[in-house]
C-alpha cells in the first residue's frame, strides 16, 4: 500500500486541479499540495531502496488511482472544469469532498495495514528472542 500511495495521491491531485474550486476559497488552503509533497517523499524513499523497498504495489489502491484518473479525463472532456461551482451539476459540486474522503479512507486502510504488519514483526522478534534464551 505504501508503494501505491504516490500514484493514488498523484491521481487525486490531477483530478482536484480540474474540479471547480469552492467560492471564496483561499488559494493557501489547498490540502492537495501537502498530500502531493508527502506522496512524492514516499516515492523517493521507495525508489532509493528504503523501506518498504521495491516490490509489488497494492492492486486496490492502484485501481482507485486509475478511477480518479478516469474521472479527471471525464471532467476535462465535459468542459465543466471552467464553470463556476454554482453552475456545476450536483455530483461535480460534491467531487472535492469525495476525493478527500477517498484519500482519507485509503490513508486509514494503509495505517491499519502498517499497524498489523508492525505487530506481526514484533511478534516474530519476541518469538525469536525466546528461542535464543537458554532454558532455566
Amino acid at each position: 500500500m505504501v508503494r501505491s500511495w504516490n500514484q493514488l495521491v498523484g491521481s487525486a491531485v490531477e483530478l482536484w486541479a480540474v474540479l471547480p474550486s469552492a467560492p471564496n476559497s483561499p488559494s493557501w488552503s489547498d490540502p492537495m499540495e501537502r498530500l502531493r509533497a508527502i506522496g512524492e517523499a514516499i516515492s523517493r524513499s521507495v525508489t532509493a531502496g528504503h523501506w518498504p523497498g521495491q516490490g509489488p504495489t497494492d492492486e486496490h489502491l492502484t485501481q482507485i488511482a486509475d478511477n480518479l484518473s478516469h474521472a479527471q479525463h471525464l471532467v476535462e472532456q465535459s468542459g465543466r472544469a471552467s464553470q463556476s461551482p454554482t453552475d456545476s451539476p450536483a455530483d461535480l459540486q460534491h467531487a472535492p469532498g469525495q476525493v478527500m474522503h477517498t484519500l482519507y479512507v485509503a490513508a486509514h486502510g494503509t495505517v491499519v495495514a502498517l499497524g498489523a504488519y508492525a505487530a506481526e514483526l514484533q511478534g516474530q522478534a519476541e518469538t525469536a528472542k525466546r528461542r535464543r534464551q537458554p532454558n532455566s
